[in-house]
This record gives C-alpha cells, structure tokens and sequence, in this order.
C-alpha cells in the first residue's frame, strides 16, 4: 500500500483495514461461540454419566430400592447436618454422599461460579439453591417415584393404575430406553433459569407438553425439560448411558413409562395400562400433574 511521506495509511486503506477486521470477527465470535457451546454440552454430558453412575449405586445400600425422585426422606449436608423438607424432598442432597458431595456435577457448567459464591454465603441458601435447581431433573413421577404427587406405594394409586412406577431396576422392561434423568429448566419472575430438580413427561393423566416443538417455548411447557443443546436435552437413561435427544424423540411415552414400554404405545397416557384397575372410584390420584412446589426460587 502506498503511504504518505509522513508514514501514516490514507483514510481508505483505514476503511479496508477495519472492513477486513469487521468481517473477522463477524465469522470469529459465531464460531467461538458454537465451540464454547460444544464444551458445555459435553460438559453436561460427563456430569450426565457421573450423576448416573452415583444413581446406580444407590440401590445397593437400599436392598435394591431406587432413589425416590421426590419425598419426605431424610438428608444431610457434606458436614452431617441434618437437612430438611422442602430441601430433604429434592433428589440432590440424597444423592449427594455417592457423588462425594461434589455438588458442581449436579449443577451443570452453567452455575459453578453463581455456586461458589452461595457456599459462602448462608448455609440455608445455598442448600436451597443446590436442592432446587441442579443440571438435570428426575423423570420422578415414573422412575424412583414422586411421594408428593403419585406416590408409587399407594395401593389406591396400584389399584387404579397397576404398576406405573419403576422403583426397582430389574423391573424396566427396556432400561436402555427409559429415562431417569434429562436437561431441566425452569423460571423465576419471568427470567429463563437453567436447571430445576424434577422433569415431567408428555403425558400423565393427561398431555402436558404442547403437540409441537417450538424454539420460543419455555422449559415450564415442556414438563421443565429444557432443549439447550441445538434444540436437543441430554437424557440419562436406566441402564446408565446417555444420549442427546430432540422434542420429537423424547414425545414418546415409552421412553418415560414402563408400561408404555409395555403396551409400545408412544401416546400412552396413565389409566391406559392393559393392567386390570380395581378401583372405579372419583379420587383423581395425581390428576394435577404439575405438582411442583410453588413459587420455587433459585
């Protein structure tokens, strides 16, 4: 490029220059972006595995029971002290002691610092933020059991709907399909939050989820599962292995219910067991399918 006498570049080798560096980082920040995209994703997908891992190792020290996805059980903190409901109810803090009480696993690569800071603040709030709001959900309703909602030991509920709860491993007729854990969200006064303890299905008694899949959509549409990755949520499955799956392909009842594994009806909604129903009563057993605690906050 020719210069001036006095070193300096003319006003149009300027322009080109920031063009060229315009139209680098027009193409460098979408990129850095999908990278660090790629690095979280796969960042949940270990602590997918780890948490997972910690799940199946749970049953041998309860005579082969699962962790109960939601209920009045009991739970400590990493230093013994004993916790309590609505923190206790949550599955985090009762899976806490098989994952080391490493709790930056459950809470996913998009909270390590917003952790950080709430350990070293009141303790009552940092168990409350861990407890409600970790990476991934419990499928709570048909694997472990939600005790608040549909609780598994019900005999009116058994009667009414046959076995709907796995509560034990070997009772999965296809554990590789059916999911235990998958990306969750939530909200809190209008502000889109990622992650939430417990994810609902397309269908209990009835459809929760909308018929399609919408990027504007909201994880509370969707049962809190939330497709952050490329439209896509990670699924933890039974058998322990995971994989990232669409709307479309978690809008199959198998892949939440074992008894729609064993019906293979993708639609399968609670009540529609081929098991016989020994109850023809009014009581609507788990009819409100929300059942999360209200107004929880992060």
């Amino acid at each position: 490029m020719k210069r001036h006498a006095e070193g300096g570049f003319t006003l149009i080798e300027l322009m080109v220059v920031v063009g060229i560096l315009t139209v680098i980082m027009a193409i460098a920040i979408p990129v850095a972006g999908q990278m660090r995209q790629k690095g979280n994703m796969a960042r949940e997908v270990s602590a997918a595995r780890q948490l997972m891992t910690a799940y199946l190792l749970y049953p041998a020290d309860h005579n082969g029971e699962l962790l109960p996805g939601y209920g009045d059980f009991p739970a400590v903190d990493e230093q013994g002290n004993e916790l309590h409901s609505p923190v206790s109810s949550r599955y985090p803090w009762r899976i806490a002691p098989y994952l080391g009480y490493d709790m930056r696993i459950l809470w996913g690569n998009t909270a390590d610092d917003r952790l950080a800071k709430m350990k070293q603040g009141p303790p009552a709030s940092y168990h409350y933020g861990v407890s409600v709001q970790p990476s991934m959900g419990i499928n709570a309703a048909y694997v472990g059991g939600d005790y608040q909602t549909l609780p598994p030991n019900s005999d009116k509920a058994i009667s009414r709907y046959g076995q709907f709860c796995v509560t034990r491993v070997g009772q999965a007729v296809a554990p590789q399909k059916l999911i235990a854990f998958a990306s969750a969200g939530s909200s809190y006064q209008g502000e889109k939050l990622s992650g939430y303890f417990k994810v609902e299905p397309p269908n209990l008694t009835k459809r929760n989820w909308p018929r399609t899949y919408s990027a504007s959509a909201t994880p509370d549409q969707t049962g809190h599962v939330d497709f952050r990755w490329d439209s896509k949520a990670v699924a933890a499955m039974l058998d322990g292995h995971i994989e990232l799956l669409t709307f479309e392909q978690m809008d199959d009842m198998r892949r939440w219910s074992n008894q729609a594994s064993l019906a293979n009806n993708a639609t399968w909604a609670l009540g529609q067991s081929e098991e016989p129903s020994a109850s023809t009563g009014d009581t609507e057993v788990g009819s409100h399918v929300d059942g999360k605690p209200i107004n929880e906050k992060p």
